[in-house]
């Protein structure tokens, strides 16, 4: 009996070139021991049918193993998928430039199980933090910060979906709206550590006028998600700006808070966002825009303003820029107790660009910190589907330098 595909390529072919259907078994249907297979077929000239017909198979590949899973998991399928052989085409008219291309993808099973097994042993880790995490908490209102690497730089889509699975097993917790300000609020800090032996997750509780308490932490394999041993993100780390997770307390315990609503840490270009100041009591705030290279922007407060904050404060509507560099957005507050000084940008106010690295040595000694930080997606990424507004990346370079 003729094989059905081999029937196919028959049917579509003349009858003159009938003998030219030699290649047939070069596009296999069963996939060897402990794999699975997937094929599709293609038209057009020899490469570009088979280029298409390979494509298609791990389409349907994708699909297949996908069904149900969320982005992270899929992707982490999609990296153990591979072409089986050199796939076929037979031309279908008599100058041999047109014909039909078959191609074939395979997985291993042996990949699949222990991804599967992974992933369960993930979901189960993060679910028995969060039953600490409401034990230690009690009723207490909880923030959920953006997850970070060990940098503090925001850890992109992997950290936009553990955080929203941490939302979703704290469900019927009093929980902040994600990016709003509530100075009553403990923060639960997520801090994910790559390196050769796997990725460390730890939670971290940070109540708001008590120490912080490390509820613990799992590991999971690098390759679940695709995770770097080097991973650090891609904004100005803590270690640079003088900071530990993300903060300084200041002289006397002043805390100053930097929210911003974003979807765990992401947004997209254009994207306008309303940034608030929360202060541990009334303090002068200085908020700056901090690159990944360490270029500063003095962005709060307005001109001519002295920076006053009682409990909070709102900055306005700021625009996510994607910059040149690829870089997060690391926003960055800096606070003194009223009636101190800021030191050597005493006096700054309005939109303007520093001259040199922003770091510790622009701060007194004494000043709190505070830092927000946000991945601005690529415009077409995602869900993000609007162009980029260049008027604000032109805003950037035309700033003038602080203290002119």
């Amino acid at each position: 009996m003729m094989d059905p595909a081999a029937a196919l390529l028959w049917a579509l072919l003349p009858a003159a070139q009938a003998t030219e259907v030699i290649a047939v078994e070069l596009c296999p249907e069963v996939p060897p021991a402990g794999y699975r297979l997937e094929r599709a077929y293609a038209e057009g000239p020899s490469d570009q049918a088979l280029n298409a017909a390979r494509s298609r198979a791990r389409e349907l590949m994708i699909e297949r193993l996908c069904a149900g899973y969320d982005e992270l998991r899929c992707a982490a399928l999609q990296r153990h998928i591979s072409s089986w052989g050199a796939g076929s085409w037979a031309a279908s008219d008599r100058k041999g430039r047109e014909g039909t291309a078959c191609a074939a993808v395979i997985v291993e099973e042996a990949w699949l199980d222990q991804l599967g097994r992974d992933y369960d042993s993930f979901e189960a880790s993060l679910a028995g933090l969060v039953t600490d995490l409401r034990d230690r908490a009690g009723e207490s209102l909880l923030a959920i910060e953006p997850p970070t690497w060990e940098s503090g730089c925001v850890a992109g889509p992997l950290g936009a979906a553990v955080g929203g699975e941490l939302r979703s097993l704290l469900a019927g917790h009093p929980v902040v709206p994600e990016g709003a300000g509530d100075r009553s609020a403990a923060a639960v800090l997520t801090r994910l550590t790559p390196g050769a032996g796997g990725v460390r997750l730890n939670l971290t509780l940070r109540p708001s006028a008590r120490s912080a308490v490390l509820l613990g932490g799992f590991a999971f394999p690098n390759d679940l998600f695709g995770v770097a041993i080097d991973e650090r993100g891609r904004c100005r780390g803590d270690s640079d700006l003088g900071l530990a997770e993300g903060e300084k307390l200041g002289d006397g315990g002043l805390r100053v808070q930097l929210t911003v609503p974003t979807n765990s840490g992401l947004v997209c270009p254009g994207d306008a966002l309303q940034p608030q100041i929360l202060v541990s009591r009334q303090a002068r705030v200085q908020v700056y825009s901090v690159a990944r290279e360490g270029q500063g922007y003095l962005v709060w407060p307005s001109p001519g303003q002295e920076g006053l904050v009682d409990a909070a404060a709102d900055l306005g509507t700021v625009y996510a820029v994607e910059t040149p560099d690829l870089g997060d957005e690391r926003m960055v507050a800096v606070a003194v107790p009223a009636g101190s000084y800021f030191g050597r940008s005493e006096g700054w106010t309005g939109f303007c660009r520093l001259e040199g690295i922003f770091g510790p040595v622009l701060y007194p000694s004494g000043a709190a910190i505070g830092t927000a930080t946000y991945q601005v997606l690529p415009a077409g990424e995602g869900s993000c589907t609007g162009p980029a507004r260049l008027a604000d990346l032109a805003a950037l370079e035309a700033a003038p330098i602080c203290g002119d």
